[in-house]
């Protein structure tokens, strides 16, 4: 099956953290695993670059990853990126009938 990926070059404390935080994932098709970012850490990733296409990406990974997303991490990650209002807008495209976490 084709699939896309992003390449994600570290460039700060953020991402060097969610790169020592990714997982391996097995690849059907791959000789081995590849390490892959967690979806707490990928939601801020897509909110920071800005473009509509990775607000929607952050919208879809919210949904489809609730189960395994560190809320508290992926909050205090909003904060301090500044990406609150961004945050807020996905969360209400991933959960129209929800009340959007208090984020101070």
């Amino acid at each position: 099956m084709p699939f896309q990926f992003d390449l994600l070059l570290v460039n700060g404390d953020f991402q060097r953290t969610a790169v020592t935080r990714a997982v391996s994932w097995p690849l059907r098709q791959a000789a081995a695993p590849v390490r892959v970012v967690r979806p707490d850490d990928l939601i801020v990733i897509k909110l920071l670059a800005g473009r509509i296409i990775d607000r929607a990406d952050a919208a879809m990974i919210l949904r489809e990853n609730r189960d395994e997303i560190d809320f508290t991490r992926l909050h205090h990650e909003v904060i301090r990126q500044r990406v609150v209002a961004e945050y807020r807008e996905i969360w209400r495209e991933a959960f129209p009938n929800e009340v959007v976490p208090d984020l101070g």
